[in-house]
């Protein structure tokens, strides 16, 4: 019986202590590493055998990390492999620069080992090409570990979740007040997210979601999405607005939509510039309802609008990356659960207006 070797990572690192941490997880995770100081060095090993994945350390400079990825995206035998990078440099200018140059995939540093697996489970599941038995072996591996990590979270959260609660009614001083509350908010966002995954990976899986929908005042829900997102925006100054068309009740279910329009409220906020306005709207026309969302950020491409809302899209457009592209798909699949359909396009003073259409299904 004819076997298969395993996944081959070229590890690029100039560091060998850190080399060697990350390939112990590499190899942890089933596959084949090989290991590259130079990109000279990950030439040679092309030329040996082309890799499947590249994970890239990307060094303290990010001027030389840009550099070295670009090189490796020149290198011949390195054309369409997925490129992981991991890097130390958080903010926004410096994971552009990284995506400008090429990288598919980024993760923070110190390494969560769970998230890595995650990444590079992804990595090769978007290399990998073709309707036969081992892309189809490696999506349903992936979405078993999938469904087995989000469940395994869930339970620590309901723990967290409870035991914050419990500190609320203790008497506490306004700085603990303070980061009692963001904890909370944190503990909210995570929630929010896991419950994103699950209902993600069910659809996925061949199920359907589940949408119970009753009659709802649509301006006292856009308040509610506004309340959960000022946390959010408030140290980026961003304003929050809401524009709607009168006193307006609609068939929805309101947990799903609620968590829809925050997935929204909070990709806009990462997009928006310091001191924008994020955009709450609503309007009737004629049997449907337009939920909508806009920012002042740098807009989507025309070429991607199509493909943002599409789960783990490799699109030139950042929001398709990591937790915003799970955000964008699980939105999808509440507009479709209700009917209806969801998209993105330009907005009239720039930035980008996400849009939810919900038929009157009473």
């Amino acid at each position: 019986m004819p076997t298969h070797a395993p996944p081959l990572a070229l590890l690029v690192e100039d560091e060998p202590d850190h080399g060697l941490l990350l390939r112990i997880l590499l190899e942890r995770d089933g596959l084949q590493v090989e290991e590259a100081a130079t990109v000279e060095s990950a030439a040679r090993t092309v030329a040996r055998r082309a890799p499947d994945l590249v994970v890239l350390d990307v060094p303290a400079g990010l001027a030389r990390g840009t550099e070295t990825l670009r090189a490796l995206r020149r290198t011949p035998g390195l054309v369409g492999v997925p490129v992981l990078a991991l890097s130390a440099a958080h903010d926004r200018a410096a994971r552009d620069a990284l995506f400008e140059a090429g990288v598919d995939g980024l993760l923070g540093k110190p390494v969560v080992p769970w998230l890595l697996e995650w990444q590079v489970r992804t990595a090769l599941r978007r290399h990998t090409r073709g309707d036969g038995p081992a892309a189809e072996a490696l999506l349903a591996e992936n979405r078993a570990w999938m469904s087995y990590l989000v469940h395994d979270m869930n339970n620590p959260l309901t723990v967290l979740g409870a035991n914050l609660h419990l500190l609320g009614h203790d008497p506490l001083s306004p700085r603990q007040r303070r980061a009692l509350d963001g904890a909370r908010q944190a503990h909210e966002r995570l929630s929010r997210l896991v419950r994103s995954l699950l209902d993600v990976e069910r659809v996925d899986a061949g199920g359907r979601l589940r949408v119970d929908t009753a009659v709802l005042s649509i301006p006292a829900l856009l308040d509610e999405v506004r309340f959960v997102l000022t946390p959010l925006a408030a140290p980026r100054e961003i304003e929050i607005d809401i524009r709607d068309s009168g006193e307006t009740l609609w068939p929805v279910d309101r947990e799903l939509i609620e968590r829809a329009l925050i997935n929204l409220g909070e990709n806009a906020i990462r997009h928006s510039p310091k001191g924008g306005t994020l955009v709450l709207g609503a309007r009737e026309e004629g049997e449907r309802l337009l939920l909508t969302v806009a920012d002042d950020g740098p807009g989507v491409p025309e070429t991607e609008r199509n493909r943002v809302f599409e789960r783990h899209a490799q699109s030139g457009d950042r929001r398709s990356q990591g937790a915003a592209g799970l955000g964008l798909a699980f939105c999808r699949l509440v507009a479709e659960g209700h009917g209806g359909r969801a998209w993105v396009g330009a907005g009239p003073r720039g930035g980008a207006v996400f849009v939810v259409e919900l038929p009157w299904r009473a």
